[in-house]
């Protein structure tokens, strides 16, 4: 009977899609259907299964196994019902599968059994696995990227957010309840439409939807934002889930708003460039061109692609731009240059130096060509002029007999030489060489190493001298470095035979030393100065005579300054300053150095360039030291006493003057014929002749004195119609102004005895004479002091100095005033005006 019950089982479930079996309480099995058997390669042997229980064919999977069965068997008999579990299995070939299973306590003719149910869920498995690995990933990309992330569940019809979505809509977490509607209120329904469109039609075409939407934050206002989603299916091809991401993009479309006022700047500033920025496309067609290419060819300012390139060039310029563009879109983002012409109202050509890069598009067909133009034409101008000069520099340097110059690359290729260099270095060599040759390889093997040395370290450090010697011949080179764009691309270098200087040199070193040994025992000291090492040395007469211990000091132009006395080290350093730059050949000077004792004695020295460096400045300087001490302290006596004398004899010759004047004045104005008598006219001229007589004793008693010598002056020649005498002393103005009339009777004379009045009438009363008279010494205001007044207020007079001084300090006072015309002792003579009016 049980047979024929699971028989009849057999035909209810044998065709089933799930797989079904039957065991019994123990296990084992009693009936498996088709799938079953398929599912798990199972095999009929006879009516019997070759797996005989069914924990054997789950033996993988312990949690089934040790299922307690017995209790689920008793719940079972109290009525509840049936049981359901999960369970996995591994095939043969070791795949996994995973298994929902139903299970059931059957009774078939009183006895019982259990009824199996199997539901394969792998595939769901897998799915929620890699979904739960997708949503990692989303939510830490959203997390990097600053999105909104959502999920949609079709079962739950509810959407789970990530917390950026709750800043993304200006709402608080804790307000949220899942429920869809609820995001309704963020958004117009013109703006909800959208969103729903794009879900319903990613549900139709099952592929993912972006859209652009506006939405209200209560708290920032309206937003823009960007939702992506897809809709992702179950193995039954029914809706499972909608995912998706929320980004706020409304700063972004700012800052687009900000990038088109930034490329309409950018198209401003093209437009601004003097080079030529055209765009073509792949046929040559014009589709921009900037102000400059429009305003030189008459462009209008939208391309309209009827223009082309080649319209614009020389015809035979066509075909090389055609190989030009090809090259570009070969070579995309690489620069291809080409050289063109252009003709310009029909007789004016321009070259134009052209560089073209394609400009890589989203597909061969927008490809376009950038290509910016540098006209050249004054360029291809300045390079003829260019080669012009560097002929003329040929010329130039081969002109220089006596000095080789040449100049070599990184790679030690000569570039350029004189036929000087040429001669000299077949010479020593042995070997022609001519640009372009490898100047190593000419050279003799002993000077390779040492020339390679040599380059290289100019190449790295820069400029160099050297001197060296070759076949008993002394040489010297200077090398420097040849930059371009801070960049190292050769050196040049000028070399010259010193040999004649170089022993004409030793001998005068030899000199030297013998000089130097014979005034080592006398009272002079020699020193010698290094400019390059700034170091001094002195001869030991030098610390013999100052009493200093030659231990103390070092070599060092320290000693100097530490000796020399500071109101003369100022002096000194400027005359050391300018033999070192090569300004004065030799010096000789007088400063005070200190000795041992703290006292400052008076030095003679004399210095001399002995050496110089090839830019003409003073590189070693020789000199010789002598001390002078005592004759200046004689010097010193005698030129106090000198100025005593001096100032004795001054104030003597102008006091002894004074009356002298007066006389000689009185005398010159007496006529003979208004006389009475014979011996008065004796007695007179008597007079005359020995005031004469007194003041050419005090003229040379004054000029034996001073250490000055007397300045003699010519008058220049003035209009006298209107005359001004300013002197403090009453008679010789009365005599001047006699004088002037006898001999000038239609002049006006005017005196004064107050400079200072006769300055206030110059001032202030704008009236002023043709010439005025002025003495120097007087009370309150000088003579000095008026001419200065008198250059301050602009006033432009001729002044003769007429006073009784013959002091030549004066005389050379005088002389620096541009209004002063003349310097006259006193009297004013006949003569002597006469000399002034003709």
């Amino acid at each position: 009977m049980v047979k024929a019950a699971t028989h009849l089982y057999e035909q209810l479930f044998n065709k089933s899609i799930s797989p079904r079996c039957i065991t019994n309480v123990v296990g084992e099995f009693m009936f498996c259907n088709i799938s079953f058997k398929k599912i798990f390669d199972l095999e009929l042997e006879g009516d019997r299964l070759n797996l005989l229980n069914i924990n054997d064919l789950f033996k993988d999977d312990q949690s089934f196994i040790n299922s307690d069965f017995d209790k689920e068997f008793e719940k079972f008999k109290e009525g509840l019902g049936f049981t359901t579990g999960k369970l996995i299995y591994i095939n043969a070939l070791g795949r996994k599968f995973n298994f929902d299973f139903h299970r059931e306590i059957i009774k078939i003719e009183n006895e019982e059994f259990v009824s199996y149910e199997f539901h394969d869920v792998t595939d769901k498995v897998v799915i929620s696995k890699s979904l739960k690995s997708v949503n990692e990933s989303v939510q830490l990309t959203a997390d990097i990227n600053l999105l909104g992330v959502w999920e949609y569940s079709f079962d739950q019809k509810d959407i789970s957010l990530n917390d950026r979505m709750f800043s993304i809509y200006g709402f608080d977490e804790s307000e949220y309840t899942g429920d869809p509607n609820y995001f309704r209120q963020f958004f117009p329904e013109s703006e909800m439409k959208i969103f729903l469109d794009a879900v319903n039609g990613s549900l139709i075409h099952k592929e993912k939807f972006s859209i652009e939407v506006k939405a209200n934050n209560p708290k920032t206002g309206e937003r823009i934002l960007q939702i992506n989603g897809k809709c992702l299916f179950n193995s039954q091809n029914q809706p499972w889930k909608l995912v998706g991401t929320t980004a706020d993009v409304t700063e972004f479309y700012k800052k687009q708003k900000t990038i088109l006022t930034d490329r309409a700047r950018l198209r401003s500033l093209v437009d601004s460039q003097s080079n030529y920025i055209v765009r073509i496309n792949q046929n040559g067609e014009i589709t921009f061109c900037n102000q400059s290419f429009r305003g030189v060819f008459g462009i209008n300012l939208v391309c309209s692609g009827e223009e082309k390139l080649s319209d614009f060039l020389r015809k035979e310029d066509a075909e090389p731009l055609e190989l030009c563009i090809k090259s570009c879109l070969r070579n995309r983002g690489k620069s291809i240059h080409l050289l063109t012409g252009s003709q310009l109202n029909g007789y004016s050509v321009i070259a134009i130096d052209w560089e073209f890069t394609a400009i890589v598009g989203n597909s061969d067909e927008t490809t376009e060509i950038q290509a910016v133009g540098k006209d050249i034409s004054e360029k291809n101008q300045l390079r003829t002029k260019v080669e012009e000069a560097l002929s003329n520099l040929t010329s130039l340097i081969n002109n220089f007999h006596n000095v080789s110059i040449w100049s070599i690359d990184t790679e030690m290729k000569l570039t350029a030489s004189n036929n000087h260099f040429q001669n000299e270095f077949l010479s020593f060599h042995g070997n022609e060489i001519y640009p372009g040759d490898y100047i190593i390889d000419k050279l003799r093997p002993e000077l390779k190493d040492l020339w390679i040395q040599l380059n290289n370290d100019i190449f790295e450090n820069g400029s160099r001298e050297m001197s060296y010697e070759l076949d008993e011949r002394f040489f010297e080179v200077s090398f420097s470095p040849i930059i371009v764009n801070n960049e190292v691309k050769g050196l040049t270098a000028y070399g010259r035979d010193v040999t004649e200087s170089r022993l004409a040199a030793n001998a005068l070193k030899l000199s030297e030393e013998r000089l130097q040994f014979a005034i080592e025992g006398n009272e002079y000291a020699v020193w010698d100065l290094s400019t390059k090492s700034n170091e001094i040395k002195f001869s030991d007469s030098f610390y013999h005579i100052l009493g200093w211990d030659k231990e103390k000091f070092n070599d060092s132009l320290e000693l100097w300054s530490e000796l020399v006395h500071p109101e003369d080290l100022a002096r000194t350093g400027i005359t050391f300053e300018k033999m070192t730059k090569g300004e004065i050949e030799e010096f000789s000077s007088e400063f005070r150095i200190m000795d041992s004792q703290e006292n400052y004695r008076w030095f003679l020295n004399r210095g001399k360039i002995f050496e110089k460096d090839t830019n003409g400045k003073a590189s070693r300087i020789l000199g010789i030291l002598s001390d002078i001490s005592d004759r200046k302290n004689s010097e010193s006596v005698i030129k106090q006493n000198i100025e005593k004398l001096e100032k004795f004899a001054h104030l003597t010759s102008h006091n002894l003057r004074k009356p002298l004047a007066n006389i000689i004045g009185i005398a010159s104005l007496l006529k003979e014929d208004a006389l009475a008598i014979d011996k008065d006219i004796k007695l007179i001229s008597e007079i005359k002749k020995s005031a004469h007589s007194l003041d050419a004793v005090v003229k040379e008693m004054t000029e034996a004195i001073s250490f000055g010598s007397i300045m003699r002056t010519a008058s220049a020649q003035t209009s006298l119609k209107l005359v001004w005498f300013i002197d403090d002393d009453i008679v010789n103005n009365m005599l001047s102004e006699k004088l002037v009339e006898r001999v000038l009777p239609e002049t006006i004379v005017k005196t004064f005895t107050n400079a200072e009045e006769a300055l206030d009438i110059l001032i202030n009363q704008n009236f002023k004479p043709d010439s005025i008279f002025l003495d120097i010494n007087m009370p309150r205001m000088n003579g000095w002091e008026f001419l200065d007044s008198l250059t301050v207020h602009q006033i432009n007079i001729s002044v003769y100095m007429l006073t009784s001084s013959i002091d030549p300090r004066d005389q050379e006072k005088a002389v620096k005033f541009k209004l002063v015309k003349d310097f006259i002792s006193k009297p004013l003579r006949e003569e002597r005006l006469r000399l002034i009016i003709e």
